[in-house]
């Protein structure tokens, strides 16, 4: 068994006490196992009486109680570890209930319309004039694509605006009239193929009010925040000299699959030295373990710095650590 393998292993049974219940199982094993001496003694001196304080077999029930607890650790790591969200189509995950903001109705939305994005991208026929690639003539997927997954998104989409109307700022009412009406133009054409619906296209503005808006509401989302400063004290010792959150998590960040952080790190290479890397590693474990979340990190080194504000700059909704 190699060195990275026994790693792996104390990772995994090192006691993190993220849990109450393993935390008071072992400070209690370890009292029972380290009784002080004054207590020794007291058992002596009651010795004849057949009075005993404590235990003899203490040490063995606190040994049986912090196994129990390290057991029960090890177990719960493991399953934290392993946790995977199950991916469902789109409109699957609107959570209709407690949307109380405009911020949170696009929240709701968007993961909804990047789902009908891609599959258009990667399905749909390139009507765009701009685009430069060959037409897709095969439109099989596509055909059945919109069917099953783009038309119960739109009606997603469609309730949602429906059921919060009076959560729209009056600026915005009009281009969520125009998307209703696309919605049910696109859904009265997969109905009957002959209806033209080119009065009724898709309005382009609407997409980026929905990213706006999610990513001033997930600014204040408080879980994000406490995501944010577990990692900023985190990487506060660490030679990192400019970091920023970017990804699905600053606009979605309870509903993204991942946390995605960008650094700039003091050192000329990559990869990088075996202490920075190490400590990354540790923190990207310890996320996981605590937020159930994969912790991605995009990193550039010290000769990458113009790569770095490229790429922030291309980031343009983005949370500095």
């Amino acid at each position: 068994m190699n060195i990275e393998k026994l790693i792996k292993y104390w990772k995994l049974i090192r006691p993190k006490y993220y849990n109450t219940l393993t935390r008071i199982l072992i400070l209690g094993g370890l009292a029972l196992l380290s009784k002080p001496l004054w207590l020794d003694f007291l058992n002596i001196i009651f010795e004849e009486l057949e009075f005993s304080l404590i235990g003899e077999k203490d040490w063995i029930i606190g040994l049986t109680i912090i196994v129990l607890a390290l057991i029960y650790n090890t177990i719960h790591r493991y399953i934290d570890l392993n946790h995977e969200r199950k991916s469902k189509p789109a409109f699957k995950n609107v959570s209709k209930n407690n949307i109380k903001t405009f911020g949170e109705l696009c929240q709701e939305i968007i993961p909804i319309l990047n789902d009908n994005k891609y599959i258009f991208q990667t399905t749909g026929p390139n009507s765009n004039a701009h685009n430069v690639e060959p037409l897709r003539t095969d439109l099989t997927i596509w055909n059945k694509l919109k069917k099953e997954v783009i038309a119960p998104n739109n009606l997603a989409i469609k309730q949602l605006i429906e059921s919060n109307q009076k959560l729209i700022p009056n600026k915005h009412e009009n281009l969520f009239r125009e998307m209703v009406l696309h919605i049910e133009a696109f859904d009265e054409h997969l109905k009957n193929p002959e209806f033209d619906y080119s009065n009724f296209q898709f309005p382009n503005e609407f997409p980026k009010i929905i990213l706006e808006s999610s990513f001033e509401k997930a600014k204040t989302d408080k879980k994000m925040l406490k995501k944010k400063r577990w990692l900023e004290k985190r990487i506060a010792k660490l030679n990192i000299t400019d970091s920023f959150i970017f990804g699905s998590t600053v606009y979605t960040p309870n509903k993204a699959n991942d946390f995605d952080l960008a650094m700039l790190v003091e050192q000329n290479s990559i990869p990088l030295n075996g202490n920075l890397n190490k400590n990354l590693e540790d923190i990207k474990f310890d996320y996981k373990i605590k937020f159930k979340q994969d912790l991605h990190l995009t990193i550039f080194n010290k000769t990458e710095k113009s790569d770095y504000e490229t790429f922030a700059n291309d980031n343009n909704l983005k949370i500095v650590m």
